[in-house]
């Protein structure tokens, strides 16, 4: 999530090759979103406008605002060319689990983290998660939700297939409730300039234990899937 080189999706079918005109204006529009982001972690998202911008990234304004007709548009494109990196690392996590269900979990959170540790790039983060809830029907943002919960599911039902959680856990509600707590302590930790990766971790790690502890009883869970039939 941190200062990491921006790669966008790409645009056209697969294994479509892009021709020179528009490999120019894929590199543009980077080129653009990336001198936003240093922009915006600098001065902060408030203060910048699209003006500054276009000088920053000697271009008119016109230009930019072709690429993106509001800012919150350079934050979504941001958020997508982030998650769609992250892809790897989540995906490495979940095929060499190390075979403690709690932490492979951290793992998962600490990768999602990334390097986000300066307090412009939390800002950042803070006003990319107020976007995210004003934009929740945008279809981008609940395929990136699914596919980070879908990851946690992935591992509980690993752990559940090799008996290290109880069987009749609701693996797709618990990954849900993982969710929103690592939703709830990433925002904590970017508006607490003073909190660590590893105190938001160690955090993580005690909050997991007493939901795993309350699991290992779990008609609570039972009863929750139950309800939702």
């Amino acid at each position: 999530m941190g200062d990491r080189p921006i790669v966008l999706p790409h645009r056209g079918k697969p294994g479509e090759a892009l021709g020179l005109r528009d490999r120019k204006k894929a590199q543009q529009r980077l080129d653009l979103i990336e001198v936003a982001v240093r922009l915006f972690k600098k001065r902060g998202y408030e203060a910048v406008r699209m003006e500054d911008i276009a000088s920053k990234a000697e271009v008119s304004t016109k230009t930019v605002y072709n690429y993106f007709p509001t800012k919150r548009d350079i934050l979504i494109e941001f958020l997508v060319a982030d998650r769609e990196r992250a892809i790897s690392e989540f995906e490495r996590i979940i095929e060499t689990p190390l075979g403690n269900p709690i932490d492979d979990l951290v793992r998962l959170m600490e990768a999602d983290i990334g390097d986000v540790l300066l307090p412009g790039e939390r800002a950042l983060w803070l006003e990319i998660m107020a976007v995210t809830v004003r934009e929740r029907g945008d279809e981008r943002f609940r395929r990136y939700r699914h596919m980070f919960t879908s990851y946690f599911e992935t591992l509980l039902s690993h752990f559940q297939e090799a008996g290290n959680i109880s069987p009749s856990l609701d693996v797709a509600l618990a990954a849900h409730i993982i969710h929103i707590v690592h939703s709830e302590n990433f925002e904590h930790f970017c508006m607490e300039p003073g909190l660590t990766v590893e105190g938001a971790l160690s955090l993580a790690r005690k909050q997991l234990e007493l939901l795993f502890r309350a699991w290992a009883d779990d008609k609570p869970m039972v009863d929750a899937r139950r309800a939702r039939k």
